[in-house]
């Protein structure tokens, strides 16, 4: 298939591109570059150029790449006209809650740049489309594990800007005569991402860092490792938060899961169906930040000296997913499911190429 992959350049669409290119399709990427990394496109190209010349196939056959905004209608309706494209993996927004709370009208228009993509993906009878979604729309859960059927309460403009999105692909999703177009979508709800390539060829990197995971690595190369931990009176076994931990290479996997399952159903009927799914991504287990700490000394041998500070607004005592949607619906489950060995591809990644 040829895929258009919003965000291609980032920690998760980077991921995702190279599973797909590893499965044969062809892959168009836009990202701004804002938050995607030059390093990651490298790491692409190399994939695509030795893909094609085992398959006798020039490498730009198999990856492109343009730099600019999603959102731009002009700039999307040249990639769809020059690469016949079959469906769209939406991975690019920006994703930070503390920024959100902040910054809400950044957030906010990440609504219209999506509904100016879909737009242009009706234009052109485009009808399939993976949207990265994030479990902030379930904001504080009432309950544990979180199901999708669990109410959306959205604490952040992030996660209110998610759930506002979810809803446009529904309306897409549900038009039901012949000349209306109709969206089949899938949503992928994540949990926290974490870990790195296997072969170590792609990992997590963000200018500045705020992810728990990628600051501890950074700081383990300190002589005396510093971590600063944002809430100890939480209602946890420890006091501090608790996630479910998913790692990347899982959710690329889940994606071209997805996918199939869009393949699988015809979208552009009048049959008065709704083509939509809406599905969480995660372990299942939940791990807390001490918990973390005490498995990142481990692996780097530095035990950190602990900073606490008070609670940040809009985080959530708990966070963890049922998946059992994921199974019955992807035929997905988690490959990795010890935290060990999540964090283990991190730091490996880490030691080979001293970033983040």
């Amino acid at each position: 298939m040829n895929l258009l992959v919003t965000g291609g350049a980032g920690y998760i669409g980077s991921h995702f591109t190279k599973a797909a290119l590893e499965c044969g399709h062809r892959v168009s990427i836009i990202d701004n570059l804002s938050t995607g990394n030059s390093f990651a496109l490298d790491a692409l190209r190399h994939l695509a150029n030795s893909k094609g010349k085992s398959a006798c196939i020039n490498c730009k056959a198999l990856f492109s790449f343009y730099r600019g905004c999603y959102g731009d209608k002009k700039l999307i309706e040249e990639i769809f006209k020059t690469n016949q494209t079959d469906a769209v993996i939406h991975l690019a927004a920006s994703s930070l809650v503390s920024e959100s709370l902040k910054n809400p009208e950044k957030y906010y228009q990440d609504i219209q740049l999506t509904r100016n993509l879909v737009d242009m993906m009706k234009k052109h009878s485009i009808y399939k489309l993976v949207f990265s979604s994030s479990a902030a729309v379930y904001g504080r859960p009432q309950s544990v594990p979180i199901t999708e059927d669990s109410p959306i309460s959205p604490v952040s403009p992030y996660g209110e800007a998610k759930a506002f999105i979810e809803k446009m692909l529904w309306e897409f999703a549900s038009k039901n005569t012949e000349e209306d177009y109709k969206l089949n979508f899938v949503a992928l709800r994540y949990f926290n991402a974490c870990g790195a390539a296997a072969d170590s060829s792609l990992g997590e990197s963000h200018k500045p860092e705020t992810h728990l995971i990628p600051r501890l690595l950074l700081s383990a190369a300190d002589a005396t490792p510093r971590c600063q931990i944002y809430g100890s009176d939480y209602p946890t076994a420890d006091g501090t938060c608790v996630r479910d931990y998913i790692h990347v290479e899982d959710i690329a996997s889940a994606h071209l899961q997805a996918l199939k399952l869009l393949c699988s159903n015809t979208a552009n009927t009048s049959d008065g169906q709704v083509s939509g799914e809406i599905i969480n991504l995660g372990t299942g287990q939940g791990f807390s930040i001490l918990e973390i700490i005490k498995t990142v000394g481990s692996l780097t041998g530095k035990p950190f000296e602990k900073q606490f500070f008070g609670r940040r607004e809009g985080d959530p005592a708990i966070l963890i997913a049922s998946n059992k949607k994921a199974f019955d619906i992807l035929s997905w489950s988690p490959r990795y499911t010890k935290i060990e060995d999540m964090l283990a591809t991190a730091w490996q990644w880490h030691k080979k190429t001293g970033c983040p």
